[in-house]
């Protein structure tokens, strides 16, 4: 599947630089950060592990990672939100993120949504 087919019906959530006070990640804390992200963030947006994919070099690389980068499906999003639109999923996915972070920043342009 090409990269762009991809990003229209996925959105990106990262951390990193769109976050000035993020933090590395080392290697060994990758797994355990995700499943905080898992428990943490899911359950609220109504999404599974098999609506996401993980991009980036997170957990494939021993050195740190700047940030973890995670496509969501907005297919998902919709469905299980009773959304319509790619407005109404960026508006749901601040609001709720906004519950859990107060760094949150969306790029509806880019699709892309960034938490601390």
């Amino acid at each position: 599947m090409r990269f762009y087919n991809y990003l229209k019906t996925h959105l990106l959530i990262e951390g990193g630089n769109a976050i000035p006070t993020s933090v590395r990640i080392n290697a060994q804390n990758v797994t355990a950060t995700l499943q905080s992200v898992y428990n943490a963030i899911f359950p609220a947006l109504r999404i599974t592990k098999n609506d996401i994919r993980l991009l980036g070099s997170a957990g494939k690389k021993t050195s740190p990672s700047g940030d973890l980068d995670i496509a969501v499906s907005t297919q998902a999003l919709i469905l299980n939100n009773n959304l319509e639109t790619f407005e109404d999923v960026c508006t749901f996915l601040e609001d709720k993120l906004k519950t859990i972070s107060n760094k949150v920043i969306v790029m509806k342009g880019l699709g892309t949504v960034s938490v601390e």
